[in-house]
Order: C-alpha cells, then sequence, then structure tokens
C-alpha cells in the first residue's frame, strides 16, 4: 500500500494498467480462483471478490518463476 494515502481516493482500473487492478486510497485486496499457464508460465487469478467492486470478474495474469526453494509471483 502506498505510505500517503488519501481518504476515499480510488485509482480505476482503466488507468491503471491492463494487467492491473484498482486500488482504493492506496491499498489493494482480492480472492477468488487460480491456475497455472504451463505454456506461459504464468498464474492466472480469476477475482472473485476484491476491494474495489470495479476489479470483480477480471482476471490478472502473473509471472511465476521457482529457483531452488523460492518461489516468486510477480
Amino acid at each position: 500500500m502506498k505510505r500517503d494515502r488519501s481518504e476515499g481516493s480510488v485509482l480505476p482500473v482503466a488507468t491503471s494498467g491492463r494487467n492491473n487492478t484498482g486500488a482504493v486510497g492506496g491499498y489493494d485486496a482480492y480472492f477468488g480462483s487460480y491456475w497455472v499457464d504451463r505454456a506461459t508460465v504464468e498464474v492466472i487469478h480469476r477475482l472473485e471478490g476484491a476491494l474495489n467492486p470495479d476489479d470483480v470478474g477480471m482476471e490478472v495474469a502473473r509471472t511465476l518463476t521457482v529457483e531452488g526453494d523460492r518461489l516468486q509471483i510477480r
């Protein structure tokens, strides 16, 4: 989350990037199902609930890398 958050500010999905969720007051949270696309080595999240209601239903892709015992999702 951003350190200097203004109360009630919402960053709409349209301005935050094609593969990004919208933040509310500098904070973002969501939950849902996910699966791994082995062809693209990405984790795909389908958002079933989110702090920003405009994010519900969207799918976002995150790059997956494994090095030794470390998993990174970006």
